[in-house]
């Protein structure tokens, strides 16, 4: 010792820099979108880290993601249940957040795979985790994809690019099918085969015409049937969907099998659609149980039964196809939304309130018989949800008609292409009350209802778009319509969104 200064052993910035269990232990308490940017930090700074081990960096890429994984969690149920409450800067930190940390934690598993490749020193002692590292890289990558989905957009060519190659990496070195455990608190295990799968059969679900929770609980269907799904390098008739592992693209639908490229690999639900078909029925019957299923208890059962049925349509060949052709027509419309509003002016009568109109003007590209795609530009369309119940009349049209935002695609945070399905072009205004077998309701005001044109129904039955929660399988009601008085025994919900429902009546007599 000399001048009293003891002698350190010098460590370089890089390692300095390196998290410990301590650091983690600390980012562990932080709110979730803090703790991703901080541990996408960390994650980041391994990168740089040359003089470490590719054994050291695997354990502490396994400390990040352990660390990481509640926050994760606790980002994306956030993002799902208050998607609707969000302000466009929330949803982007958030979505910003998980986007950033998946690709840190995904390119970290890639440079351990990397370092294996190349025979960096000590990448020995990895060779025997390759499956499970290239499967967490996969599953890190697939999240992404999702992320994409839960704001409609369509997903960068990268991304697609970056799952495909480690599905040939797996592929190349004979472990692909291999099936480990991931993660030791893992419920099952899986395989790098089987993540790619989940990957592109839930991208293959139209999740644009799902809602947020809806995509949640088609991710967690997906990982259930997962093990049941199927994938060839030849199409048949088997097969409802195909993918270019060359070619950076989203899957595609299967046409014709001749004219799936040579390369590209055919895949399904294979025995899955059998196992749906049972779920289906057991949450029909009541029978089944969200926990039983892997999803949160307090979501929505029918919102739970609407997505089956949606994997079901999808998954199951021939695939939905439109019923009717398209043709481009390019006219402005104008649009409003919200039920009060939609009911107000489709069946043209008076809000006993005043209110300020929130119209918007959207672009209509092409339409059909029964709906329309439209381009959507911001500030326009922030309120757009799928299942949403809007109106629309092009130019000084005296008609407006009723529609439902079934599909939305968005290009970019300022343009949103629009899939509507139209319910009816006009109605008539009309109110709605409980039918009293007992006492006159010549007080009651009773609810504002659309009595929808005739859509082939018989000429005994009528179709009604009334407000959330009006429609009872057990409640017969009283319509007021033209001066008369109608009772209407209910048949069966249409359909329903969260402000609104369409259901049907029979008209047994005039009511005196």
């Amino acid at each position: 010792m000399v001048l009293g200064i003891r002698k350190t052993s010098r460590k370089s910035h890089s390692e300095q820099a390196l998290p410990d269990e301590a650091a983690l232990a600390d980012i562990a308490k932080d709110d979730p979108v803090s703790g991703l940017q901080r541990l996408a930090v960390h994650l980041d700074t391994l990168c740089t880290s040359t003089q470490v081990s590719p054994m050291r960096i695997h354990e502490l890429v396994d400390l990040i993601d352990s660390t990481g994984r509640p926050h994760y969690r606790a980002l994306t149920d956030g993002f799902v249940m208050k998607h609707k409450e969000l302000t466009r800067f929330q949803e982007q930190q958030l979505c910003s957040a998980a986007l950033t940390y998946l690709t840190q934690l995904a390119q970290r598993y890639r440079l351990c795979l990397a370092q294996c490749e190349v025979g960096a020193t000590g990448s020995t002692l990895l060779m025997g985790q390759l499956p499970a590292i290239t499967a967490r890289a996969m599953r890190a990558s697939a999240a992404r994809l999702k992320w994409f989905h839960l704001r409609y957009l369509a997903p960068q060519p990268q991304y697609w690019s970056d799952i495909s190659q480690l599905y040939l990496l797996g592929e190349r070195a004979g472990f692909a099918q291999k099936r480990v455990s991931i993660y030791r608190d893992a419920g099952q295990d899986s395989s790098v085969e089987q993540e790619f799968l989940q990957a592109l059969l839930l991208a293959a679900a139209s999740p644009a015409s799902l809602l947020p929770e809806q995509i949640e609980i088609a991710e967690r269907l997906v990982a259930r049937f997962a093990p049941e799904f199927i994938i060839a390098s030849k199409a048949t008739t088997r097969f409802s969907h195909f993918f270019d592992p060359h070619a950076g693209s989203a899957p595609q639908r299967i046409q014709m099998p001749s004219n799936v490229p040579d390369n590209a690999r055919s895949f399904g639900a294979g025995a899955a659609i059998e196992q749906l078909e049972t779920v289906a029925t057991k949450l029909a019957e009541g029978s089944i149980t969200n926990s039983e299923l892997g999803l949160r208890p307090h979501l929505d059962p029918e919102l739970v039964r609407a997505t089956v049925r949606h994997l079901q349509r999808y998954w199951n060949p021939p695939l939905p196809r439109r019923r009717h052709s398209r043709q481009r027509d390019i006219v402005r419309v104008t649009v409003l939304h919200g039920f009060d509003e939609v009911a107000s002016n489709v069946g043209g009568v008076s809000l006993h309130f005043p209110f300020v109109s929130d119209q918007e003007s959207w672009i209509v590209e092409n339409r059909s018989r029964t709906g329309l795609n439209a381009v959507v530009h911001s500030p326009q369309g922030r309120w757009l949800s799928v299942g949403t119940l809007i109106a629309l009349r092009e130019g000084d049209d005296a008609s407006w008609t009723s529609a439902l935002v079934r599909r939305i695609e968005r290009e970019d945070d300022d343009t949103r292409h629009v899939g509507v399905e139209t319910l009816a072009r006009g109605g008539a205004g009309v109110t709605v009350l409980p039918h009293l077998k007992t006492k006159r309701q010549s007080d009651a005001e009773g609810v504002l209802c659309v009595l929808l044109p005739a859509a082939g129904e018989p000429s005994e039955e009528i179709r009604l778009l009334m407000p959330a929660n009006a429609f009872s399988e057990s409640t017969a009601l009283e319509m007021r319509a033209y001066d008369h008085r109608y009772l209407l025994i209910p048949i069966d919900l249409v359909e329903a969104g969260v402000d609104w429902q369409v259901a049907r009546f029979k008209i047994l007599r005039h009511t005196t």
